[in-house]
């Protein structure tokens, strides 16, 4: 992750962070088949852009890594098939193959979130354990694990930022009951992870949509090698 909670901010404020509603994107086709506009529309297809990011809501007591398949790539590969059902389209493509790759590297470049470093957002995307500045002194160390995979959370493309606090608390807890650290009581150590859920609860808004725009850079890039572009910026 970029940066870490400043959690000593928890004990002086009573900030409360309401979650955006975010908009999900519906990728439209163009519906005009005529021979001017079809090459056009096949290299004129839309996908989600950073600044509506599709967040699905996931149960359950840990929250899968999301396998990225976009709207892309089904409305490329549906175009590629309609069009070259053309014969005076298809006669410009000798395989399927072209046409598809063609309509993926035309329509990506368009698409590239503003802002986007593929490397750098690969980095931010790493978890990097607890940073509590202090207020958990002893702590950070001891949490690790549920700290690291709170980070990870973050950076998942179908997370919300609510499951991933929750699945934060919960792993916590799960490691005060099997293993508090030495001459620490249960319930000392459920105090502290309070306190650690209490903070990403209020502050963590920010850092869960820088993530989710991290996500979405490298999710693009990994879309533009796949489609084993000529031109791709290495």
């Amino acid at each position: 992750m970029k940066s870490k909670l400043f959690f000593g901010s928890i004990l002086l404020s009573g900030l409360l962070v309401n979650l955006d509603d975010v908009a999900i994107d519906n990728v439209i086709e163009d519906s005009d088949y005529t021979y001017q506009r079809s090459l056009s529309a096949v290299f004129t297809i839309s996908t989600a852009k950073a600044s509506n990011i599709e967040v699905i809501t996931v149960t359950g007591n840990r929250i899968p890594a999301y396998t990225y398949r976009p709207e892309l790539t089904r409305i490329a590969t549906n175009l590629a098939y309609t069009y070259l059902d053309d014969p005076r389209i298809a006669s410009r493509y000798p395989s399927l193959e072209i046409a598809y790759r063609d309509a993926g590297c035309d329509a990506l470049p368009g698409e590239k979130p503003v802002g986007c470093n593929p490397t750098e957002a690969r980095a931010s995307l790493l978890p990097n354990g607890c940073s509590s500045f202090g207020v958990g002194a002893g702590w950070d160390g001891y949490f690790k694990s549920s700290c690291n995979k709170h980070d990870l959370c973050y950076g998942y493309a179908s997370s919300n930022q609510t499951d991933c606090d929750n699945m934060f608390f919960r792993e916590m807890e799960i490691q005060c009951l099997n293993a508090p650290p030495r001459n620490t009581s249960t319930r000392l150590c459920n105090h502290n992870a309070n306190l650690y859920r209490t903070a990403v609860r209020s502050l963590g808004h920010s850092f869960f949509k820088d993530a989710q725009l991290d996500r979405a850079c490298v999710n693009w890039d990994e879309e533009y090698r796949s489609f084993a572009c000529p031109d791709y910026p290495n």
